[in-house]
């Protein structure tokens, strides 16, 4: 099926032979499963992430939290859980992708909201004049919240605008993602608060 969408996949059946077909020619997206042999797939994600930022989209089998929790803090953008329709992962690709796309075109700009400050060129972000280090996901997650400071964005825009895809169920992916942020920028939660939570809607970034 990807062949005849114009993909041109490459098939690793073991961990390892993942990682070498990775380092020989990284590709444009990953499709990892969460279990395989030598090591899991969140074991991989996290060696392809000290490397790489390329998209990575997990394949779980169980749909509980903490599963999809490990997916997404091992450094994955995504994740399908099992059984799935194959066009249901073929529009997950398309939409890690465009979001990957969009990234490396954006224009020579930055953004200021309070102590925070994102470069859209570099893709650096500094809170308080220090450096914050974050994954692809979390700065698009952040430049959404910049661009939007001061409003209160459902778990639905947020799924729609950061992910590219639309529906509910969703709001763990978003609750991960929100939490290390959280952590990232709120390093000394006594003396700031940035992000707020807003229970069952969604989330915001304050203006300070």
């Amino acid at each position: 099926m990807l062949r005849l969408e114009g993909y041109e996949p490459r098939v690793a059946h073991d961990a390892q032979a993942g990682l070498d077909a990775f380092r020989k020619a990284p590709p444009d997206l990953v499709v990892l499963d969460h279990f395989l042999p030598g090591m899991t797939g969140q074991e991989v994600c996290q060696r392809i992430r000290q490397q790489s930022s390329v998209p990575i989209i997990m394949l779980t089998a169980s749909a509980h939290e903490e599963t999809i929790v490990g997916a997404l803090e091992g450094g994955a953008d995504d994740y399908v859980t099992k059984p799935f329709r194959p066009r249901q992962l073929l529009a997950r690709m398309r939409a890690v992708l465009r979001r990957a796309g969009r990234a490396e075109a954006e224009a020579d700009e930055r953004i200021a909201v309070g102590p925070i400050v994102l470069d859209l060129r570099t893709r650096e972000v500094t809170c308080a004049d220090q450096p914050v280090s974050l994954t692809p996901t979390e700065f698009r997650l952040l430049h959404y919240l910049a661009t939007n400071a001061g409003r209160v964005l459902t778990f639905e825009q947020i799924i729609q605008h950061v992910w590219g895809f639309d529906g509910p169920g969703n709001e763990s992916l978003v609750r991960v993602h929100m939490s290390r942020l959280r952590k990232k920028l709120e390093a000394e939660p006594s003396e700031r608060q940035l992000l707020e939570s807003y229970p069952r809607v969604g989330y915001g970034l304050l203006v300070r």
